[in-house]
Parts: structure tokens; sequence; C-alpha cells
């Protein structure tokens, strides 16, 4: 092999090297993905669903990972049921669909048998996918549960995803909305617990429980992190659906008029878009149309031009 040819070879080599990820990912398909029409996707029942946990696993593939349960009423044999995750584009109708086999939930089976018709206790959610094949935008997260032929349903998590060039992330900035604390109404007392709160670089994680109590159905109830600014009446809202709390509803049960287990909190937020200022926390937990009620925590957020922290 003469000078040039061996240059023009290790030149080659050199660019295989450089974009090797790039050559084999162009060959990966996650055969899971499909691109369906969502105006297409048929809906008939209400879905009730938890997500206990969304992780971003990284590496070559750009893996993502959703835990949680769904479920929608039925008195069918479910024994084929699915529970399928969906990416809907904003701009468009086009969407992406994983369909995953549902796991068993004995533990949401007996907190729900009694007042809702579910029908056994496979309603467990596992997915992992690879995001690589998805094309850039802002996709809202949803839940398609299909239990059979009889029901199925869909459903909006709230969440937001976007991918561009940085990959596949949460829409952490939406997470909040703003709002007038003066027009938030509240007409029961809320009972809670803050179990940790954790500064995580521009991120705050919060962990406990709350309720108000209340003696109707709290099938969608809420547990809200308010922001308030000390200086005006502006605050920021995040909305959360509620965690699962056995050991809060054993203690309770017995003394208050505490509905079910479904009374933990359990949120992480981002503190980019938030302004300058210091804010008080407060908790509101809407139990339904009925009972509703709002709390502060007496702690208290500094927003400055170094970092979103705790008031000493």
């Amino acid at each position: 092999m003469n000078k040039k040819t061996y240059t023009f070879a290790m030149l080659l080599f050199l660019i295989y090297l450089i974009n090797a990820n790039s050559i084999i990912l162009s060959f990966f398909k996650d055969e899971r993905l499909q691109k369906v029409d969502f105006s297409k996707i048929p809906s008939n029942s209400e879905v009730y669903y938890y997500i206990d946990n969304l992780e971003e696993l990284g590496g070559l593939l750009e893996c993502h990972y959703t835990q949680g349960w769904a479920y929608c009423e039925t008195e069918s044999d479910n024994t084929n049921k699915m529970i399928s995750i969906i990416l809907k584009n904003i701009s468009d109708n086009q969407c992406y669909k994983i369909d995953t086999p549902a796991g068993v939930r004995a533990d949401v089976y007996e907190m729900f048998r009694d007042d809702k018709k579910i029908y056994n206790q496979m309603n467990g959610l596992e997915c992992q996918f690879s995001s690589i094949n998805i094309r850039n935008g802002i996709y809202e997260l949803y839940l398609y549960v299909k239990e059979n032929d009889i029901n199925y349903g869909l459903t909006n998590t709230g969440l937001k995803y976007i991918k561009d060039d940085d990959g596949f992330r949460l829409k952490e900035d939406e997470q909040f909305q703003k709002v007038d604390f003066s027009k938030i109404s509240s007409n029961s007392q809320v009972y809670y617990y803050i179990d940790s709160l954790e500064e995580l670089d521009e991120y705050c994680y919060i962990q406990g429980w709350a309720y108000c109590e209340t003696e109707s159905d709290n099938t969608n109830k809420m547990i809200s992190i308010i922001l308030k600014n000390i200086s005006n009446d502006q605050c920021y809202r995040i909305d959360n659906t509620v965690g699962v709390r056995t050991d809060v509803y054993n203690t309770f049960k017995n003394e208050k008029k505490v509905y079910n287990q479904m009374n933990g909190l359990e949120c992480q937020f981002s503190s980019i878009n938030i302004e300058n200022g210091t804010y008080e926390l407060y908790l509101y937990v809407k139990e339904n149309d009925i009972n509703y009620g709002l709390a502060n925590t007496e702690v208290r957020f500094i927003k400055d031009s170094d970092e979103f922290h705790l008031e000493k």
C-alpha cells in the first residue's frame, strides 16, 4: 500500500469513527413505536391512572422509562388488556404509539375494588422506549387503555415532551401556571405534611401528603404546589395528580373523613422561569367540587440572580 492510499484509508477510518454513532443509529428502529393518526383513536370510557415514575435513561438509543398504572371500569374479560403510551405532536394529529401489555398491580386493585368496576389486578404500566426515531417537535403525553373490545379510553396526562437537537426530554417550562392568588377559593381545612424538600440545582423536589375531609367521590383529586410572591398576589401554580399513601389513610380513617388512600404528593419542578423574589409555599387540595382548601406551609423560597433556595 503506497503512502497516498494509506493516507486516504486512514482519513476514511477517522470519518467513520467520528460518525460511528450516527451510522449505527441510522439503521436502528424501535419496532414498537407506531405512527398513528390521533383523530382515529377511539375512546368510550374514563381512564383512571397515575404515573409513579418517569426517567430519562439516556444512552446511545436515548431510552426513556415510564412506570405507573391505568384502568377503565369494565365487567368483561380483559385477558389481552393493553396500556399504550401516546406522544401527540401539538402541531398536528400525527402521534407515536407504544403498546404495552398490562402488568400486575395488586395495590391498585385492592384500593379501588369496592368503589369502582376494576376487573382484576392487571393495571400496571411499565414501558421503556427509544426516542431516536421521533421527529423534532413538542409532544403531549397521553395514555390509552384498552380493557377489551367493550371498554377503552384515552386521557391526557398534562405532561409534555420536547424533541430537538439536544434530545428528548420533559418540557419543564410549562409546568407552572401564573395565577392570581386572590382568586383561589377555599372552603375546607387542609391536613398535610411535607416529608422531604430537596434543592437539586435549578430543580426542587417536594414529597409529602395532603387531604381535606370529604364524603364525596374524589376520583380527579389534585394537590397543587403554589408559590406566592410575598410582595403581591401573583403566584405560580403546578397541579399534580395524587399518589397512594396507605399509611396516611390508616392513620386518620377513624378520626377524620379521609376518603381513601389517594393523598400522596410527589413533585419535581424547575425554577428557571420563576421571577426573582421571595415566595411562600402553599398547598392547594381539591378533593372534588364540594371540598377544597388552601394551606400556608410556612416554608419560604428565595429566587435571586444566583439560585432558587430555601429561606434560612
